[in-house]
């Protein structure tokens, strides 16, 4: 159970890392520093992933299905991110992000804490 508690702390700390580099990205973008944002939505990317993963090593009690399903949802913004980084399309990823990442980054984030704060908070 300390280990679950443990874990559940660290997803919600990551994720809020995520959503403040997130951020970083936008602005950097709108500032028309593109190249500079590559790298960052790369460790953004692994960040998600990272938390993915430890999703799945959560027991079925502490989380609920709206986490699986937001986090399906952020997991096909990313893609469509990705695939706008590899045409360069720097406008549409301000699009993507502004009309699809950040409102479900911020809807995720939100079912992650309503399913893993009552479990975290001493």
């Amino acid at each position: 159970m300390e280990k679950q508690i443990h874990l559940m702390q660290h997803i919600l700390e990551l994720s809020e890392t995520m959503d403040e580099g997130m951020t970083h990205i936008h602005s950097q973008l709108k500032a028309g520093k593109q190249d500079e944002t590559v790298y960052l939505f790369e460790d953004f990317v692994q960040a998600f992933a990272s938390i993915e993963n430890a999703i799945e090593t959560v027991d079925d009690e502490f989380k609920n299905d709206e986490v699986d399903e937001k986090t399906k949802d952020v997991k096909k913004n990313i893609e469509a991110v990705v695939q706008l980084y590899e045409m360069k399309d720097y406008d549409k990823i301000v699009e993507n992000m502004e009309s699809g990442l950040f409102p479900n980054l911020n809807e995720w984030r939100s079912q992650l804490e309503t399913a893993f704060q009552p479990h975290t908070m001493n």
